[in-house]
């Protein structure tokens, strides 16, 4: 009987965290922008994916480098600088696009 008990009471939170954590996801709407070196890949494409089966709703903002350091710096000043207050993440992919963005 105590074994069914402490069972029960484990389900019930299970239930209770992952309900919390659906309910917490689907309540915003996430802007984010994914400034990129050479493109999308399967790492942009797995991240998209696991905060869409986490219930997340997301506005994504793709900026590609096109591996050319001129258009990262021109990304970052001209369309990642205006929208930076609007944003609620900024996801980055490869070194150079990392570093970069970091002393932005």
């Amino acid at each position: 009987m105590k074994k069914l008990s402490i069972c029960s009471i484990f389900l019930a939170l299970i239930i209770l965290l992952n309900f919390s954590t659906s309910v917490f996801a689907s309540g915003k709407n996430l802007r984010i922008a994914m400034l990129l070196w050479r493109g999308e890949t399967k790492a942009e494409q797995g991240f998209k994916d696991g905060l869409k089966e986490l219930g997340y709703s997301v506005d994504y903002t793709i900026m590609n480098a096109g591996q050319d350091r001129k258009e990262l710096r021109r990304v970052l000043s001209n369309e990642m600088a205006p929208k930076l207050n609007e944003l609620d993440y900024v996801y980055t992919f490869g070194t150079t696009v990392s570093k970069m963005t970091k002393f932005f």
